[in-house]
């Protein structure tokens, strides 16, 4: 199934968001968490594959996938500003970014269609922030 594929690839590149890795923070992941974030949480990547517009080809047989990711970001920390959300945001975009090993299958491209970000007043200062993905796949007929 690709898009498990493409799923597990992704989770495992995310993975790497770590301080040994160069970056300054190491976000716990969660696939498609369905209970609510604690403290002992954050910082927190949520991985969510929503929805996969597909067009069948019939005289060739095969699918052709569009599927919607959504990467959400979750920090909390008294010094949280826009930019160190920024700067989370776009470690994970860089990480996403990366050319694909030659094992690795990411789908048949890949792309980001948008960002979005807030940060609140808690009791603590917390950042949330949403990466929105769009990554073609092909399939033969009635594949995922």
């Amino acid at each position: 199934m690709k898009r498990q594929a493409i799923i597990d690839n992704l989770k495992t590149r995310l993975k790497t968001i770590t301080v040994a890795n160069g970056y300054t923070w190491e976000p716990n992941l969660f696939e498609w968490l369905v209970t609510p974030l604690g403290k002992h949480d954050l910082p927190a990547l949520i991985l969510k594959d929503t929805d996969d517009d597909i067009t069948h080809d019939y005289p060739s047989g095969s699918s052709d996938h569009s599927l919607k990711i959504e990467i959400e970001i979750y920090a909390a920390d008294e010094r949280m500003t826009a930019e160190s959300l920024r700067s989370k945001v776009m470690d994970v975009l860089r990480v996403i970014g990366k050319p694909e090993e030659e094992s690795e299958y990411l789908g048949d491209y890949r792309s980001v269609t948008g960002t979005e970000m807030q940060i609140e007043q808690n009791e603590s200062i917390v950042g949330a922030a949403r990466i929105d993905l769009s990554v073609k796949y092909y399939t033969e007929a009635w594949g995922m």
